[in-house]
């Protein structure tokens, strides 16, 4: 119908309202994962998806990326939400762990969740796991979310894991208050993964939870920066069993990441998507 308001989520859904003759600025193109970046295109598709990307986002009213370093160039319609939790998830998450008892026991416990797939550097963290028992330090691997590779459904097998299965996002948000520390990695041979903007991160500056990232992630720089991370090479397993190792003798190094965490300064999701929504469709009385 005409005048009809599209919110456009990834490339797929805001390429066919960019080919329609009212599709012209009248869209948000919220752009999560940018297509040209997420996958090894072969020979030239490349350069040819890559301009067809840029093409839906002159197209769209206004264009939403997760952060800057995801897009090169100057647009007008350009506009950056950060993966930050949203505030009325994270309050109902901080109920739930208050209701279930949620706290850090006295074996540290390693947070990992999401979509589980061979990019997320679970080889890595399999083949750390026997170092560090071997050593004789307890060690407790939380895991939640989707098992999407063969190394996941080896990782929930271990007796040093328990599998919390598919979680509403209340629930994976609460989780991080029983556990020490987020194991966050990203396969930097596919090139977005070198550019993430993983709202792990996020959901571990709201909860107070440090983190692990492999040092090729570039865009991890700045919690690097303020001490509210740890990182090792992505394929090192010998290097993250050896930080693992140094947390649970120094948890005075946790600390000093929460510290660190809590100086970081974010907005919350809700309320930065909130400004672009009333750009996009001014409410009564708004110019």
């Amino acid at each position: 119908r005409r005048n009809a308001h599209f919110f456009a989520v990834g490339f797929d859904s805001a390429l066919p309202i960019a080919l329609l003759p009212s599709g012209d600025r009248g869209f948000i193109f919220d752009n999560l994962d940018n297509i040209s970046l997420s996958y090894r295109w072969p020979g030239l598709f490349q350069p040819v998806v890559r301009w067809l990307e840029y093409w839906v986002a002159r197209r769209a009213r206004l264009h939403v990326i997760p952060s800057r370093q995801r897009w090169h160039g100057a647009m007008d319609n350009l506009r950056v939400v950060t993966n930050t939790p949203s505030a009325a998830v994270l309050k109902e998450a901080r109920e739930l762990a208050r209701t279930r008892g949620y706290s850090r026991g006295s074996t540290m416990s390693v947070y990992i969740n999401g979509w589980l797939s061979a990019t997320r550097g679970i080889r890595t963290l399999l083949e750390a796991i026997p170092v560090i028992e071997q050593a004789g330090l307890p060690i407790k691997i939380v895991v939640a979310g989707r098992l999407a590779c063969d190394d996941a459904e080896h990782l929930v097998r271990l007796k040093c894991v328990e599998n919390l299965g598919m979680l509403t996002n209340e629930e994976a948000l609460a989780t991080y208050y029983r556990c020490d520390v987020a194991y966050t990695y990203y396969d930097p041979s596919v090139t977005i993964n070198r550019l993430a903007e993983s709202q792990k991160w996020t959901d571990c500056w709201a909860t107070g939870t440090p983190f692990i990232c492999n040092t090729e992630v570039e865009t991890v720089v700045p919690y690097v920066q303020a001490s509210a991370c740890f990182t090792a090479h992505y394929s090192d397993s010998l290097a993250l069993a050896t930080l693992l190792q140094q947390l649970i003798r120094e948890p005075e190094k946790l600390e000093t990441a929460r510290v660190g965490l809590s100086g970081m300064v974010f907005k919350f999701w809700d309320d930065e998507m909130r400004n672009v929504i009333e750009e996009w469709i001014p409410t009564p009385g708004q110019p």
